[in-house]
């Protein structure tokens, strides 16, 4: 026990620092915790970023409309292909081409370890094409996460023309 509750209060520790030093802070939430210019769609929150900053396996953007930007994390089924382009941008392709390349991944493949890896650091690899897309490219549709509220967890993202 004595194990469990000394990482319960360092998380709780890491989460309180990051916030302080980071300025990392929960957006503020309208009526059904969507933050201020996401629209409620459904049982989610969406809305259409004019900017991207990625860090790991997060990115932080702007909603079109409102301040201040909202912190999203999402696993790889998350990431969708591009939505409406006659001709997508280079990094739109990119993106595109990523998210076909990992999907088309044969589990019987021998570089099995090469290929789960691949898989695992998507959203690292696609938040970082994100930041390159043109302003208000980027859908998003995302809850609050519970656990941290920090952070939205994201439901989809994808580029959008």
């Amino acid at each position: 026990m004595r194990i469990n509750r000394i990482g319960a209060v360092a998380a709780v520790s890491v989460a309180l620092f990051s916030t302080f030093v980071f300025g990392i802070a929960p957006a503020g939430a309208e009526p059904g915790g969507c933050p201020a210019g996401a629209t409620v769609d459904g049982d989610a929150c969406s809305a259409r970023l004019t900017s991207v900053t990625a860090k790991d396996f997060t990115i932080t953007g702007t909603l079109v409309g409102s301040q201040p930007p909202v912190t999203l994390s999402g696993q790889p089924a998350s990431y969708l292909p591009s939505s409406g382009f006659a001709t997508p941008p280079d990094t739109v392709q990119e993106w595109d081409a990523t998210i076909e390349r990992v999907n088309s991944l044969d589990p019987a493949d021998p570089n099995w370890y090469g290929n789960g890896k691949a898989k695992a650091f998507l959203p690292t690899e696609l938040n970082r094409l994100a930041t390159q897309f043109p302003p208000e490219a980027l859908v998003v549709r995302f809850v609050p996460d519970e656990s941290n509220p920090a952070v939205f967890q994201l439901l989809s993202v994808q580029p959008t023309a």
